[in-house]
C-alpha cells in the first residue's frame, strides 16, 4: 500500500473492506446531488447514484470520469470498495473537497450482502460512514437521521392525502393543477382510490400512482408524461385524447375504455389488457405488445409508429383502416383471419410470415398430382431460374442422393458438381423449415432466402423416383415460400455422419440413382 493510500484510507472504509471481503457477495450504493449552480461531471445527472460492487479482483483500470462507468440505472464500480470510493470521491470532487460541489443524500444509502455475520442495519451504519469518509464529509447521527426521514415521510403522507382529497372537490382538477410541480412529483400516491372521478384535463406529469385505481373515472385530455402508473386500472375509464410520453404503464387494465385519440408515446404495454377497449383513431408509439391482452380491441384507424409487434395477438382486434410505419411483427405474431398485410409492417425473426402463410395456404392443391403437373406448379409459383438450375444439373450428370422420408420432412445428401469433395445436408420440412449446408456447417451460399438448387435436385430426384409424392414436393415448396432458412445444426450432423458410414459400408443406406434421360423434357 502507498503512503498516500495511507493517508487517504480511514478507519470505518478500512473496516468494510474487511467485512466486504469475508462475505460472500456485497454491494453498497448512494445517491449524490451536485451543486445545481456548478456544472457536473460528465455524463452525469444533478442526483447520481454510485454503486460498488465488491469484488477480490481490483479493477484493472482507474476510472477518470463517471462516463466509464456510466449504466441505465447508475454509475457501477467493481473492485475493491476502498479503490471504488476513493476514485469516486476523487472524479466527483474534480480535484477540490466534494462539500464544494454538492452533497450525500444520506438517507439512499444501500447495502446488499450475502453471508455476513453483520447486521442489516449495522451494514448501513458502516457503509454509510465509509462513504462520508471517503468523500470527506461529516457523517450523520444515523439514529436521527432515520428519524428525520420518518419525519420527512409522514409530512408526504399528510401532503399526499391533502391532494388526494381536492380531486373530490368540485374544482379539485383545477387545484391540484395549480399546486407546486414539484410537490407533487416529492410525493408518494401509491395504491390510491380515484374510481368514478371527474378528472378532466388533470395533469399527472411526473407523478408516483403505481396500482391506483382508475375504473370508470373521466380522464378525457389528462396528461401522463413521465408518469409512473404501473398496475393501474382503468376498467371502463375515459381516456379520450389523454396523452403520454415516456410513461411508465406495464400491467395496467385498460378493458373497456374509451381511449379514442389519445396519443402514447415510447411506452411499454407489457401485461397489459385491452379487452374491449376503443382506440380508434389512437397514435401509438414505440412499445412491445407481445404479452399485452387484445380480444375484440378497437384499432379502427389508429396509427403505429415505430412499434413492436412481435408475439403480440391481434387475432380478435379490429384493425379497419389501422396504419403501421416502421413496425416489427414475426412469426408469432397473430393477426384477424383474412387480413391483408399493410404497408409499413416489416417481418422479423425466424419462422414463417404469417401473411404469407395465408397467402400461400389459398394455393393448396385440391387433389394429388403427378411429377409433370409438380414441374408445371413449381414453374407458376416458384423462382423459375432456381427451378431452371436444379433441372440442368439433374440433366447434365447422374445423382446419388442418400435420403430418408418422413411424414412430416425430408434429408438428404447432395454432391457439388464442382468440387468432389463437398457434400451437402438439406432438409425441408412440411411447414416449409428449410436448410442446406456443407461439411463444416457453412450454409449454402445459394440459399439467400430461398430453396437452393441441391435442395431443389433432392426434392425433383425424388418426387421422379415416387419416394416423395409430388404432391407432397409441392405443398411444402409452396409452404417455404413464407420463411428464411434456419439450420438445425444437430440434425445436419446426424445426416453427414450417416452418410459417412454409408460410404464406408457401415451402414445400409441406399441412395436413389438419378438418370439425366428422365429429365430432357422439362
Amino acid at each position: 500500500m502507498s503512503d498516500e493510500d495511507v493517508k487517504v484510507v480511514g478507519p470505518r472504509l478500512a473496516e468494510l473492506e474487511k467485512v466486504a471481503k469475508a462475505a460472500e457477495s456485497f454491494e453498497t450504493s448512494i445517491c449524490i446531488e451536485f451543486d445545481p449552480n456548478k456544472p457536473v461531471p460528465i455524463n452525469a445527472s444533478r442526483t447520481t447514484q454510485l454503486v460498488i460492487v465488491y469484488s477480490e479482483t481490483p479493477r484493472a483500470k482507474k476510472p477518470t470520469s463517471l462516463l466509464e462507468l456510466n449504466t441505465h440505472s447508475g454509475c457501477w464500480y467493481k473492485g475493491h470498495l476502498r479503490d471504488g470510493m476513493l476514485d469516486l470521491a476523487e472524479i466527483c470532487g474534480a480535484g477540490q473537497p466534494f462539500n464544494t460541489r454538492g452533497t450525500i443524500v444520506f438517507e439512499s444509502i444501500l447495502v446488499k450482502s450475502k453471508g455476513s455475520s453483520r447486521s442489516s442495519k449495522d451494514l448501513k451504519i458502516l457503509a454509510l460512514q465509509a462513504w462520508c469518509e471517503a468523500f470527506g464529509v461529516e457523517a450523520p447521527d444515523f439514529k436521527r437521521m432515520r428519524e428525520e426521514v420518518d419525519r420527512r415521510k409522514a409530512a408526504q403522507n399528510e401532503l399526499s392525502k391533502k391532494l388526494l382529497d381536492l380531486l373530490r372537490e368540485p374544482d379539485g382538477v383545477q387545484k391540484w393543477n395549480k399546486t407546486n410541480h414539484n410537490q407533487k412529483s416529492s410525493c408518494e400516491f401509491k395504491n390510491s382510490d380515484l374510481r368514478n372521478l371527474d378528472l378532466r384535463s388533470i395533469s399527472l406529469e411526473n407523478v408516483d400512482f403505481r396500482g391506483s385505481n382508475f375504473d370508470g373515472a373521466n380522464l378525457t385530455k389528462a396528461n401522463f408524461q413521465h408518469a409512473d402508473i404501473r398496475n393501474c386500472s382503468f376498467r371502463e375509464a375515459i381516456l379520450f385524447e389523454a396523452s403520454t410520453a415516456m410513461p411508465q404503464f406495464t400491467g395496467c387494465d385498460f378493458s373497456g375504455a374509451d381511449m379514442r385519440r389519445c396519443g402514447f408515446y415510447n411506452g411499454h404495454w407489457v401485461g397489459c389488457k385491452l379487452d374491449g377497449t376503443n382506440l380508434s383513431d389512437a397514435t401509438v408509439v414505440g412499445g412491445g405488445w407481445a404479452k399485452a391482452s387484445l380480444k375484440k380491441t378497437n384499432f379502427t384507424n389508429a396509427e403505429f409508429y415505430n412499434c413492436d409487434l412481435k408475439g403480440a395477438d391481434l387475432s380478435e382486434a379490429k384493425l379497419t383502416g389501422a396504419k403501421f410505419s416502421y413496425s416489427l411483427y414475426n412469426a408469432e405474431t397473430k393477426w384477424p383471419t383474412g387480413m391483408a398485410k399493410p404497408e409499413g409492417l416489416d417481418f422479423k425473426g425466424g419462422g414463417a410470415d404469417p401473411f404469407l402463410v395465408e397467402s400461400l395456404n389459398k394455393d393448396k392443391l385440391t387433389g394429388a398430382i403427378d411429377f409433370d403437373t409438380l414441374i408445371e406448379q413449381l414453374n407458376k409459383k416458384f423462382d423459375k431460374d432456381r427451378l431452371k438450375k436444379s433441372l440442368k444439373m439433374l440433366k447434365s450428370e447422374t445423382f446419388q442422393l442418400f435420403s430418408e422420408v418422413e411424414d412430416n420432412s425430408v434429408v438428404g445428401i447432395v454432391k457439388s458438381q464442382t468440387d468432389p469433395d463437398l457434400v451437402y445436408s438439406c432438409r425441408l420440412t412440411s411447414g416449409g423449415e428449410f436448410s442446406c449446408c456443407t461439411q463444416n456447417l457453412n450454409a449454402c451460399g445459394g440459399l439467400r432466402g430461398a430453396l437452393c438448387k441441391h435442395l431443389l435436385v433432392l426434392l425433383i430426384g425424388l418426387s421422379k423416383a415416387n419416394e416423395l409424392e409430388p404432391t407432397k414436393t409441392y405443398e411444402w415448396v409452396i409452404q417455404s415460400l413464407a420463411r428464411k432458412p434456419e439450420q438445425n445444426r444437430e440434425i445436419a450432423t446426424e445426416v453427414f455422419m450417416r452418410h459417412k458410414g454409408a460410404e464406408a459400408g457401415e451402414l445400409d443406406w441406399r441412395p436413389t440413382e438419378t438418370i439425366p434421360e428422365d429429365y430432357y423434357a422439362y
